[in-house]
């Protein structure tokens, strides 16, 4: 929802906060038009976004020689998250939609993170079943894209501060935005892509430990390094947090409030609980195999 769209706000019992210093931004919906034909900022944007996270991905699957798998696993992903965004989005919000073309019409906005993560998952899913990659594989690959991932979401954020959407809720804050040159509101598309940086480079940091690990053949004493899919599942974990934190601060239609939280934070509380439980799970596992190992080796020394 764009905030010059958006008629609930002048319900809001905030309306009155104005900061005195609030930066005042235009909305740009459009970047520029070639022809008579309309170049949507935001679409612009997120596929800027998703092309730079792919060179990367792929690039990297080159340098771990697994180019064709993950090719492979990135068109089924790509495809699932793409339509489970939207998706999401649609049931949402499906009175926007008043025509069965603008269904399709992704290039001006609507995409939910959260129908991303459930397409990919689902992507991931049909590519083990029709592909044939081992289990170990899809894990390292899945691993191996997460930071990429996050990238994506993270540079497709900047389309959304300056679509307008995704917006704040009203604040008096020095750094609070405007883009009506009235409503001073907080900048939680910017929120969101400084915490996606910070997480994108968290897990490439992750990512460069365990190859090392991996190149010299070392266990490592820390049992989260040593997981496969450790990765991909710590990407949903502080992912989710981010969104279920950072969403007290963003604007949601009333109708998308389950008392004091929203559909879409309810949602990420349920992937955290999930990511949370794999992983521990995982770690539970590796260091039960990893005593099973020790016990053996001890009684066959004795």
């Amino acid at each position: 929802m764009d905030f010059l769209a958006c008629k609930e706000l002048s319900n809001l019992p905030l309306l009155t906060l104005k900061s005195k210093k609030m930066i005042s931004i235009a909305q740009h919906t459009e970047l520029f038009s070639i022809l008579g034909y309309s170049v949507q900022t935001w679409g612009t944007i997120v596929a800027i976004g998703i092309i730079i996270a792919l060179v990367l991905m792929l690039r990297k699957a080159q340098q771990k020689k697994v180019f064709e798998k993950a090719q492979a696993l990135v068109l089924c992903v790509m495809i699932s998250a793409i339509i489970g965004a939207r998706f999401a989005y649609i049931i949402i919000n499906l009175s926007e939609f008043h025509s069965t073309w603008s269904l399709f019409e992704i290039w001006n906005g609507g995409l939910i993170s959260w129908g991303f993560i459930l397409g990919g998952i689902i992507g991931t899913i049909l590519f083990k079943i029709a592909g044939d990659a081992k289990n170990s594989e899809t894990k390292d690959l899945l691993d191996m894209m997460a930071p990429y991932f996050i990238l994506a979401i993270a540079i497709g954020r900047i389309g959304c501060f300056l679509r307008g959407c995704c917006f704040g809720i009203p604040s008096s804050l020095p750094w609070a935005v405007s883009y009506d040159g009235e409503i001073s509101i907080h900048p939680t598309q910017i929120y969101h892509s400084i915490a996606d940086f910070i997480i994108f480079f968290i897990l490439l940091k992750i990512n460069k430990k365990k190859d090392y690990l991996e190149s010299k053949k070392i266990k490592s004493k820390f049992e989260f390094f040593n997981k496969k899919m450790g990765t991909f599942l710590l990407f949903i974990l502080l992912y989710s947090a981010e969104r279920f934190f950072i969403d007290f601060l963003r604007y949601h239609p009333a109708s998308e409030y389950v008392g004091a939280i929203t559909i879409t934070q309810i949602i990420f509380v349920l992937l955290f609980a999930a990511a949370f439980w794999l992983l521990s799970g995982k770690i539970k596992k590796e260091r039960k195999t990893g005593s099973a190992y020790i016990s053996s080796y001890s009684s066959v020394s004795s």
